[in-house]
């Protein structure tokens, strides 16, 4: 599209590991190993009957329940897989290549719909009849349910990958309406995947049913204090009448879903999709805080990265807690930006958006944990040192003048919130009784989030800090410590896919990084094809296998 993108001098994208070669196919099958050892492991834990929270041999809050009893059932949709895959290489690569493995492939990926009739013929469509006029078309249906979430992935990566290529091929950098047909594409096609995942489960149900648990969420505390200024003052006297999650966090989920009933109403599938198209506005600062650290084509990536990740989907339909991540981006990018940039407005900024997020969640003040590696990383060098103090300084003074502003406003006290609050948790924790104690848990939630944020993200981040780049090691490094630090930490057991959704933009960033490398050294989209394609297949295969309760 003429005028979208703007020439520029070619400049390299130094990567100090000196790898060449993208080795799509060889990353591609890595991300195939970890994902059976993963499924491995929680078929060891279900044999073994390892039920480390609330009976269910998951390392998370969802247990095994395949979505049809079909065994076939999961692979009749290999041709929707195997056929746009090599129609991408067509249009990408221009050739078929269709040597003996791929020819291998669509004959088996062809063989599996007919087994999965087979089987549905075996199991009788109408008492102890067996018909294959009858069988075809059930099984057919039930093969076009179970696609739509690939078939909408698929449109998608296509359009993404000519649009990476345009970038690539014309060595140019993406101009304002390039960015704005991309960032709005990136939201409604994860506000349309997210949805149709949801869907696979139930219809509509899938999206709202969170929602629809009034005990145990926001929705139903909307309205207590009869105003928001009542509900925000009187939050601690209001507090053992409110919903479970209410109790246990500040009052900020409840706020912004109080804001939001203004314009859709109460009604929970409203809310969800409310919940839904502004939890998709996180694109626009994870583009920023990106670039900041390795230039716009690193920020679209990690965008593209944040659309397919198994647990920004699975949690944006429907999740509150999927609310706070823009404020969390954008709370990073501040930070980032007042930091390289020596930017004060910036700081200032990154306090009051760190306030923001801590009335949203006691769990999002452990990014602070990043925040002080950086700094403690900048006061090794003595150049740097008074612009970090200064930083730190304008951050927490933003941070002290948001909730003095809520204390005169309202007299709401956030130290008072918080020990209530603290209190409750605790409480909660000692009664969960279903669930491993803590130190398993240190173990299986580092695990469990690895997963939900993506194998091929997982994969990418720890050969990022293996071969680390010389202008970004010191970032990546202070994101690495950071993950270690959060992961001692266990607010709630067997629920850190959910609850640490914080952790995802810390391991998607190097990740990005190097992916951005590979793809400009590799001179192919290849690399990027292989990374989307196959956290498109992950999410699409979570929500076939586990039942999730969000």
């Amino acid at each position: 599209m003429p005028g979208m993108l703007d020439r520029q001098t070619p400049s390299a994208f130094k990567d100090s590991s000196g790898e060449k070669d993208s080795g799509a196919l060889r990353m591609l099958w890595e991300y195939t190993l970890w994902t059976a050892v993963f499924l491995a492991g929680v078929g060891v834990f279900h044999v073994l009957r390892l039920q480390a929270i609330a009976g269910h041999a998951t390392p998370f809050y969802a247990y095994l329940k395949p979505l049809h009893n079909a065994w076939t059932a999961w692979i009749a949709v290999a041709p929707l897989i195997t056929i746009p895959v090599l129609l991408m290489r067509r249009v990408l690569c221009g050739q078929w290549n269709l040597n003996k493995a791929w020819i291998a492939a669509l004959v088996l990926s062809a063989l599996a719909p007919a087994l999965f009739v087979a089987e549905v013929y075996l199991a009788g469509t109408g008492g102890d009849e067996r018909s294959w006029v009858r069988a075809t078309p059930i099984a057919a249906s039930v093969m076009l349910h179970d696609a739509i979430p690939l078939l909408i992935a698929e449109a998608a990566l296509v359009a993404a990958l000519l649009s990476f290529r345009r970038l690539r091929v014309g060595d140019a950098k993406p101009t304002p309406l390039f960015l704005c047909v991309a960032l709005a594409g990136a939201m409604v096609f994860l506000f349309v995947f997210s949805g149709a995942v949801a869907e696979l489960r139930g219809g509509l149900y899938g999206i709202t049913k969170a929602y629809l648990r009034l005990d145990q969420e926001y929705i139903s505390d909307i309205g207590e204090g009869d105003s928001l200024r009542g509900f925000i003052g009187h939050f601690t006297n209001l507090h053992p009448s409110l919903s479970h999650h209410g109790r246990v966090h500040p009052p900020g989920p409840t706020v912004l879903l109080w804001l939001l009933s203004f314009a859709v109403g109460l009604d929970a599938q409203s809310l969800s999709l409310a919940t839904m198209a502004c939890a998709t506005l996180l694109f626009v600062p994870c583009y920023l805080w990106a670039r900041e650290i390795g230039g716009p084509r690193m920020g679209l990536v990690a965008c593209a990265l944040f659309t397919v990740s198994p647990g920004i989907v699975a949690f944006t339909a429907t999740s509150a807690d999927m609310l706070f991540m823009p404020f969390t981006l954008t709370t990073l990018f501040l930070f980032e930006r007042a930091v390289r940039k020596r930017s004060w407005p910036a700081a200032i900024g990154a306090g009051v958006f760190y306030a923001l997020i801590s009335f949203c969640s006691f769990n999002l003040l452990c990014v602070g944990a990043y925040f002080g590696l950086v700094g403690l990383n900048e006061l090794r060098d003595p150049d740097r040192r008074l612009a970090i103090v200064r930083t730190a300084a304008l951050m927490f003074a933003g941070f002290l003048a948001v909730f003095g502003l809520l204390y005169v406003w309202s007299g709401f006290n956030m130290v008072e919130c918080f020990l209530v609050s603290w209190r409750e948790q605790r409480f909660d924790l000692a009664a969960q009784t279903d669930r491993w104690p803590a130190p398993y848990w240190r173990v299986l939630h580092p695990v469990s989030v690895l997963y939900y944020t993506g194998i091929p993200i997982a994969v990418l981040f720890f050969r990022r800090l293996l071969k680390p780049d010389a202008l970004q090691h010191e970032t990546f490094v202070c994101m690495a410590l950071a993950l270690l630090f959060l992961s001692l930490i266990v607010p709630a057991r067997g629920e850190m896919e959910r609850t640490g959704l914080y952790m995802y933009p810390l391991l998607i960033a190097p990740a990005a990084h190097l992916l951005t490398v590979r793809w400009q050294q590799s001179k192919s989209e290849a690399v990027l094809a292989s990374a989307l394609g196959f956290l498109a297949f992950q999410v699409w295969l979570t929500e076939y296998l586990f039942q999730g309760y969000w």
